[in-house]
């Protein structure tokens, strides 16, 4: 399911600077992983990084975890990278602070919450989640 064109305004792959965090979401949502993204998310879990097809990887690096994280920006707190061999995008990599990811993640979940009701529960503690970024 495309959730760029309600979420973001749309999707331009050779031009958004955020297109890695674009596609990232759209695919995580499409596929109904928000357990997996949640994951990421919360303060009570180890995991700090999920991927998928075609080629993405999210991560999250948090606020007290210093190692392993050289290549990133001093305030950002999670990146999203589309492998080039999988997906052209003219920003494979996207950096951004935890208000920047809260904004984008919180679009994504409204639409997704508005087509999938059924959802309604999960829909709820993502969002409580992202409110604690």
């Amino acid at each position: 399911m495309d959730y760029f064109r309600t979420a973001f305004g749309g999707f331009d792959p050779q031009v958004d600077r955020d297109a890695a965090l674009k596609l990232s979401l759209d695919a995580i949502f499409a596929d109904a992983r928000l357990g997996d993204l949640g994951a990421i998310l919360s303060s009570n879990s180890d995991v700090d990084g999920i991927e998928g097809e075609p080629g993405w990887i999210l991560e999250r690096r948090r606020d007290d975890d210093n190692g392993g994280y050289e290549g990133w920006p001093t305030l950002a707190r999670f990146r999203s990278f589309v492998a080039p061999e999988s997906y052209l995008l003219g920003h494979p990599e996207f950096f951004c602070d935890a208000v920047t990811f809260q904004r984008y993640a919180s679009a994504i979940l409204k639409v997704f919450s508005e087509r999938h009701p059924e959802e309604y529960e999960r829909a709820v503690l993502l969002n409580g989640l992202l409110e604690k970024l």
